[in-house]
């Protein structure tokens, strides 16, 4: 954080209430890891940094990891949409902040009004360490996020697969897919 010209914040502190129980806790930390995904979806539009934008798709990469095998281990399934919705900070705030005993910070309750008024999304200033790669460089970020698109409507019908002569196995949605068999390690 401080490399890239921002200020860490103060540890909080925080109130899960799972107790002992570790269906409680993997219950919670689901609806956490799939919150900070929705979080970081909605961020990620505000960023302008280069430098910023891959450390945050790099974080967002992993978050969606973590959400995908807690909702496996909850019984639901790994990958649930074919988008993830963007929350606002409000919107994740009120889905995480009951959580929240201190967040650490003097401000009463965190808003979007407070974060543009500290917004760590902008350049660092010219010359410093974090400036993004020289123009044509492999690594180089787009500095505006692409539009958002939304997901194909739930009434869309849904796409047939062709028939084919291989074997085929049906799934929960009544869609034949051809059958693997993959040996056991």
């Amino acid at each position: 954080i401080t490399d890239l010209g921002g200020e860490p914040v103060v540890e909080g502190e925080y109130d899960f209430g799972y107790g002992d129980d570790p269906v409680a806790f993997l219950e919670i930390a689901q609806a956490l890891e799939n919150t900070g995904v929705s979080a970081y979806a909605g961020a990620g539009p505000q960023i302008q940094d280069p430098g910023i934008v891959a450390a945050a798709l790099s974080i967002l990469s992993v978050e969606a990891r973590h959400a995908a095998y807690l909702n496996d281990l909850n019984g639901d399934s790994p990958f649930p949409d074919t988008f993830d919705e963007p929350l606002s900070r409000d919107e994740v705030l009120a889905i995480a902040g009951e959580f929240i005993i201190d967040d650490g910070s003097d401000d009463e309750e965190p808003t979007e009004e407070a974060a543009a008024e500290d917004d760590a999304t902008e350049a660092p200033a010219e010359g410093d360490a974090t400036e993004a790669p020289a123009e044509g460089d492999a690594t180089e970020a787009p500095t505006e996020a692409p539009a958002a698109t939304d997901p194909p409507a739930a009434t869309e019908a849904p796409t047939e697969v062709p028939a084919t002569e291989e074997p085929t196995e049906e799934t929960e949605d009544d869609v034949e897919v051809p059958a693997t068999e993959t040996p056991l390690p």
